[in-house]
């Protein structure tokens, strides 16, 4: 269905660009001062994307625009999201990037969510079933973190949506379940994202800009985040975006505890930002000025 009969069917009002009265410009990315799009001078319209007329058609009443930004750094705008069976720690970091870059989440399945993230097809075997009525996707979290690690907003998720996530397919057959769930895409088929050639949805992949936040501070991300290997990537790609230096851990995140945490100790002399979980441990003691105690 065109874009114009959609609007018209829900009683929406074509306006010109020019007119005050206009209360949303819907866009594929943010005008720049000489772009042809561009909203004039005293307009309170609302920036969103095809995203929100799709979503506010689905659910019967207009979204929040606030959610639907076209800014390529809102990563996760359009997208509201919830988890099952994954732990409390990977849910707290999933929940406060997703609201942090333009999503929203929600801690339970609800009939507005757009992307369930699982571990296995068999926590969600309900959901399944309301998929294709609802447009939601139930997907392998490792499209969280190759969206933040990539910095592509519109991460086609096919290659990613259970029954079968294809990102486990290419593994060595004597990985096991749990090596399965770290899996990182190959470089080719990163490549693919990276270009924005692959595209399985109604907006092409967009790449998130690069900024200035950290101004080349240094950050450590302290072991008590409890990250995985994926997730610890894609964090560290977002710092490197954002202007930010990372402090990384020469040990393997498979060495003994006491060997990172010795690390950890030696490393924050090196950092201006420590970020952890716990206001405890040598290494937070360090930073804090008191005595350590080994």
């Amino acid at each position: 269905m065109q874009l114009g009969s959609v609007l018209d069917a829900q009683g929406a009002t074509a306006v010109k660009l020019s007119s005050l009265a206009l209360t949303h410009l819907i866009t594929v990315s943010l005008p720049i001062d000489d772009n042809l799009e561009s909203l004039p001078q005293g307009s309170m319209a609302h920036l969103v994307t095809l995203r929100w007329v799709e979503r506010s058609r689905i659910l019967g009443a207009q979204q929040d625009p606030e959610h639907y930004s076209p800014d390529p750094a809102m990563l996760f705008s359009g997208i509201t999201a919830t988890a099952s069976d994954i732990s409390q720690s990977d849910t707290d970091i999933m929940s406060a990037t997703i609201a942090a870059l333009g999503g929203q989440w929600r801690t339970a399945l609800t009939r507005d969510v757009t992307h369930l993230f699982a571990l296995a097809p068999g926590s969600v075997k309900t959901a399944m079933h309301f998929r294709d009525t609802t447009g939601m996707c139930i997907l392998a979290p490792h499209w969280f973190d190759d969206s933040v690690r990539l910095g592509i907003k519109g991460l086609p998720t096919k290659s990613y949506e259970w029954h079968e996530p294809r990102v486990f397919h290419a593994r060595s057959e004597s990985r096991t379940p749990e090596e399965e769930l770290e899996f990182k895409i190959p470089a080719k088929r990163r490549l693919l994202y990276d270009t924005a050639l692959m595209d399985d949805g109604d907006m092409p992949p967009t790449k998130a800009p690069s900024g200035n936040v950290w101004n080349g501070l240094r950050i450590l991300l302290s072991t008590t985040l409890e990250l995985s290997d994926s997730q610890r990537a894609a964090r560290e790609a977002d710092i490197i975006r954002q202007g930010g230096v990372v402090i990384g851990f020469d040990s393997p995140q498979s060495a003994d505890t006491q060997t990172i945490r010795d690390e950890e100790l030696k490393k924050i002399d090196e950092a201006d930002v420590f970020v952890t979980r716990y206001r405890t441990g040598a290494a937070y003691v360090k930073v804090s000025g008191q005595p350590v105690s080994r």
